[in-house]
């Protein structure tokens, strides 16, 4: 659908384009029937003879939109740095005193985050001077949604990063059920974890991170922010060292 977008405001703006190059009657300020025509004609014998001519301007636009994204996210970056990386509603693991922030957006169910999540452990703990932060972004369903707020919610009894490594590292699909199963095995009070669930303030959390990534173009999981670095998808364990030594060397 989005391509087919493109392709028409394509060639509409071809269509727009034509009358610059034929002359128009002096004082005339529209088009004639006869020469809409025109260029109707016109438009389609172009297309027609150079179909390439389409799909060029269709990655033409495709990467000016993606240049323009970029920026928009590094602005926001640099605009919010403070705010984004010492959230304090964010969960926190790695170095809490870490003199890099690697922000991770991620949905329990999503398979590449439980791809990437070893990987990020690692490179965590082998540096030991990283602050990971978590932004629970469920995207992929009510299911995803259940199992965030309860991830959310595991915070009130200090046990998010123990709920959240075993939520990640499931074997089995993470459904509501499944959640409180896991909830229970390591040891919550499910009562008070379902009742911590409807806390408006989880709401806001969710929403404020949705928020977020919205600004920063990110519409997929996981995502990292790594200083002033956004990188979309699984991250493997020496890309994500080469960015937190980035980082670093910004500092």
């Amino acid at each position: 659908m989005r391509v087919l977008a493109t392709v028409c405001r394509t060639m509409a703006a071809l269509a727009l384009a034509m009358p610059l190059f034929m002359p128009a009657p002096a004082g005339a300020q529209a088009l004639t029937p006869d020469q809409t025509r025109q260029v109707e004609d016109i438009v389609r014998r172009v297309i027609k003879d150079n179909p390439r001519l389409i799909l060029e301007a269709v990655e033409d636009m495709r990467k000016a939109e993606e240049a323009a994204g970029k920026a928009k996210a590094l602005a926001t970056l640099k605009a919010k740095r403070d705010q984004i990386a010492r959230d304090p509603n964010a969960p926190v693991g790695g170095n809490p005193q870490g003199d890099v922030t690697v922000v991770e957006f991620f949905d329990y169910r999503c398979p590449y985050c439980k791809a990437a999540h070893e990987r990020v452990t690692e490179a965590v703990r082998k540096d030991g001077k990283v602050k990971l932060l978590y932004k629970e972004f469920p995207i992929l369903g009510p299911e995803s949604v259940f199992a965030s707020r309860a991830a959310l919610a595991a915070v009130r009894q200090s046990k998010y990063l123990e709920f959240h490594d075993a939520l990640m590292t499931a074997k089995d699909r993470i459904t509501d059920d499944q959640t409180i199963k896991i909830a229970q095995r390591i040891g919550l009070d499910v009562e008070r974890l379902k009742k911590d669930m409807a806390a408006p303030e989880i709401s806001r959390m969710l929403e404020a991170n949705a928020d977020l990534a919205e600004e920063l173009g990110i519409n997929g999981t996981p995502a990292f922010i790594v200083g002033d670095a956004l990188a979309p998808g699984a991250l493997d364990v020496p890309t994500l060292e080469k960015m937190i030594a980035e980082a670093r060397k910004v500092k």
